[in-house]
């Protein structure tokens, strides 16, 4: 995954609805943290939230290793309790489609919107029940191509990973295209 690209996407969004560095940002379900460190070097105060101690065990280290200025909470996203609010907040790499029913994302979602500022924004990515059934289905591998500033987004995703996998004739192979200017 190319954190530091995918950063680069979100900081231009962030730009475009106003939401500067040095402002509170929420990455919900964040693992090991690699892209709340990517935001965290343009400027934003993340806060990294996940339900997995493992991961943000991980996170920690991280953080020490960097010496980063980044606040990891335990917590659960539908459960999510901020001690102060955010100007933004990202939930990446489908992360919503983790929750186990509509009424989890709807707790979510109103949660954010809680301790989310007027004119907030949150971003986020989500798999459709279209794309589970009709194009995922039982396939072995898929992915999602992005285009961003008139150029390849993830190409070293496919060239370095999909196409030099022995077992690549043996899996079938979608491109997903989403045009991001």
């Amino acid at each position: 995954i190319e954190y530091k690209k995918r950063a680069d996407f979100i900081s231009t969004l962030f730009e475009r609805y106003g939401v500067k560095g040095k402002e509170p940002i929420l990455d919900l379900a964040c693992g090991t943290g690699s892209l709340t460190f990517e935001l965290a070097r343009r400027g934003y105060d993340m806060i990294g939230i996940d339900s997995s101690y493992a991961m943000l065990s991980q996170a920690q280290t991280k953080k020490y290793e960097e010496n980063a200025d980044v606040l990891f909470l335990c917590q659960d996203m539908t459960e999510l309790d901020l001690y102060g609010t955010i100007s933004g907040a990202v939930c990446m790499l489908d992360s919503l489609n983790h929750l186990s029913c509509a009424d989890d994302v709807k707790k979510t979602v109103e949660k954010v919107g809680l301790f989310m500022e007027h004119g907030g924004i949150f971003i986020f990515d989500v798999n459709t029940i279209y794309k589970h059934r009709e194009i995922l289905g039982n396939n072995t591998f898929v992915y999602d191509w992005y285009w961003f500033k008139n150029g390849p987004y993830l190409e070293s995703a496919l060239n370095d990973g999909f196409l030099k996998a022995p077992s690549n004739q043996q899996m079938n192979f979608y491109i997903m295209w989403a045009n991001h200017t």
